[in-house]
């Protein structure tokens, strides 16, 4: 960036309704920490799937200083059972300050 910019960062997603731990989702500016997301869990297989549980809620902004900075998306199903429709969408927009 050649001058400093607020970052909105949007998310969302689908998760399993079986278990909560599974459809797993961080979100990393200069490795600091930004949001998570979990599977809505509830036991129920893996059909339907539910709207995913995010801590803190998006959307989220970070001011960057003027330079170069790393965006991080670690997102996983982990697992082979339950993911059938799981998803992550993320939407990122720039404003100059």
């Amino acid at each position: 960036m050649p001058v400093d910019t607020i970052m909105t960062i949007d998310w969302s997603g689908l998760g399993e309704t079986e278990m909560a731990d599974f459809e797993l989702m961080n979100l990393s500016v200069n490795a600091v920490l930004v949001g998570s997301a979990h599977a809505p869990g509830g036991n129920q297989g893996c059909a339907p799937m539910g709207p995913v549980v995010s801590s803190p809620p998006p959307p989220q902004q970070v001011t960057l200083t003027a330079g170069a900075h790393t965006l991080t998306i670690d997102a996983t199903t982990n697992d082979e059972l339950y993911h059938f429709g799981a998803f992550y969408q993320f939407d990122l927009s720039f404003v100059e300050v």
